[in-house]
């Protein structure tokens, strides 16, 4: 199973003046048990405000079994077979392999976060509501 995610994160200031903006690209592979079912959990990651008084956060991710040009191809898992997860590109400034990418089905999902100093909000896809 391939993974593939896009971060943009936006930087406010008081009356939500944008002072930053900032895109991010992911792609990780995941070998499925004979139920088709991950056998590792993924990342978690935190967040911080720095010096700005508000951060928005919107996720764009991309599930489903294909191949990574260069780097997954074919229908066998191509890794030692302990290995259960593999990050093939960290958040990256560049695509990279994010679009070396061909899904032969997939589904695609989106999510958004704020977050300020007084608290957040997330706004969730209708099938995790």
């Amino acid at each position: 199973m391939i993974q593939r995610v896009r971060q943009t994160k936006i930087y406010y200031q008081e009356n939500r003046k944008i002072v930053g903006k900032q895109v991010k690209y992911l792609v990780e592979v995941f070998k499925l048990n004979s139920y088709g079912h991950t056998q590792r959990a993924d990342l978690k990651q935190l967040h911080f405000l720095g010096d700005v008084q508000s951060r928005k956060t919107v996720v764009d991710i991309e599930v489903g079994c294909g191949e990574v040009r260069s780097a997954a191809e074919g229908l066998a898992w191509p890794f030692d077979q302990k290995i259960l997860y593999k990050e093939l590109q960290d958040y990256s400034s560049k695509p990279g392999l994010y679009d070396k990418v061909s899904f032969e089905f997939s589904r695609s999902y989106s999510f958004a976060s704020e977050f300020d100093r007084n608290g957040h909000k997330i706004t969730l896809p209708d099938f995790l509501r």
